[in-house]
């Protein structure tokens, strides 16, 4: 199992201002950072408790992936992007579930953040996954503006994916990854791209319990 980690640079300067504003057009309607390793406090389920979860899992991604496909979105948004990623399921065969949708990264604590997606493949490994819809219109400015929202969105990714493995326990691999409109961070190069944080320790102690 691999477990890339590479610390995104300029870090420590994010601040966790996050916004979406959630409508049906087509930008493409074709279908890290860290080297912490968290000690868990961390049992395996029993064989009923599994079973049960998955089917929590299932309905769970139904339910949420129901509501971003029959909504209306605001076209050229992250919203657009977060349609685009539900339809065409670009990670069904590694994290087939949909977990979260704008979600809190910290529970009651809006000024942490709110993701946009988070994926799961049952087996208590987790994707975090952040859209950002980049303005294309050319000059300095722009380009300059392009590259801070590529930034931002990286780091967001890795930021949320850092609270939210220190934040689930049960989380034996936490990935990210973010997912733009422009080709070399769009959808059909997410799967390539994902990294992983360090939590080695935690999946060596889940395997001698």
């Amino acid at each position: 199992m691999s477990h890339n980690s590479r610390v995104p640079k300029d870090s420590s300067e994010y601040t966790s201002s996050h916004s979406s504003t959630p409508n049906k057009s087509a930008y493409n309607s074709s279908c890290g950072p860290s080297t912490n390793s968290y000690t868990p406090s961390y049992s395996p389920p029993t064989t009923d408790a599994r079973q049960s979860k998955l089917q929590e899992y299932k309905e769970t991604d139904q339910r949420l992936r129901k509501k971003i496909l029959t909504r209306e979105y605001t076209p050229e948004t992250e919203a657009e992007i977060t349609f685009n990623i539900t339809m065409c399921n670009i990670f069904k065969h590694t994290y087939p579930y949909l977990y979260k949708h704008e979600w809190e990264v910290v529970e009651g604590r809006s000024q942490h953040g709110r993701g946009d997606l988070v994926f799961t493949n049952g087996k208590n490994s987790y994707l975090i996954v952040e859209c950002k819809y980049i303005n294309q219109n050319g000059g300095k400015t722009a380009r300059s503006a392009r590259r801070q929202k590529r930034r931002k969105a990286e780091l967001q990714a890795w930021r949320y994916a850092e609270i939210f493995a220190q934040l689930t326990p049960q989380a034996l691999q936490v990935g990210y990854v973010h997912i733009t409109n422009e080709s070399h961070t769009s959808m059909e190069t997410a799967e390539d791209r994902i990294q992983y944080l360090r939590i080695q320790q935690r999946i060596q102690t889940h395997n001698t319990n």
